[in-house]
């Protein structure tokens, strides 16, 4: 999609060109906010998964003694 912007970008001009690029640009850094947030979650998600199987695992070996 981003190259069939840029493609569309070269060939227009105006104000109304100008603000495209404005909101394009602005599509961008949210785009990447938003990647940024989805690692972290999946970061979260992860290191959560973890505790529970070790949890888990301490609550097995309590109850085969």
């Amino acid at each position: 999609m981003h190259g069939q912007l840029v493609n569309l970008q070269s060939s227009w001009s105006g104000p109304a060109a100008a603000a495209f690029q404005s909101l394009a640009s602005e599509w961008r850094s949210t785009q990447q906010r938003v990647e940024e947030n989805l690692a972290a979650i999946n970061q979260a998600l992860g290191a959560a998964g973890q505790q529970y199987a070790d949890i888990e695992a301490t609550n097995a070996r309590m109850f085969a003694r």
